[in-house]
């Protein structure tokens, strides 16, 4: 019998909290999903995420490519 075998208290938490917590949604659900129900986020707020997002990415690839501006 080797160690993930054992039923160990931590093992068993975290079987439990695993049988609780709801499967995450695949992304055929997903898609399935929206077009009956409300998006999370307002056209503005999706903007704004967009515009920091892209800041971010631009930020990292400076980082990595050692330019600056």
């Amino acid at each position: 019998m080797d160690d993930q075998d054992r039923c160990t208290p931590q093992r068993s938490i975290r079987i439990a909290v695993a049988a609780k917590e709801p499967a995450a949604p695949t992304p055929a659900e997903v898609v399935e999903h929206y077009p009956s129900h409300a998006l999370p986020r307002d056209r503005e707020e999706t903007q704004r995420l967009i515009a920091a997002l892209r800041a971010q990415r631009h930020a990292d690839d400076l980082l990595r490519t050692g330019r600056h501006g």
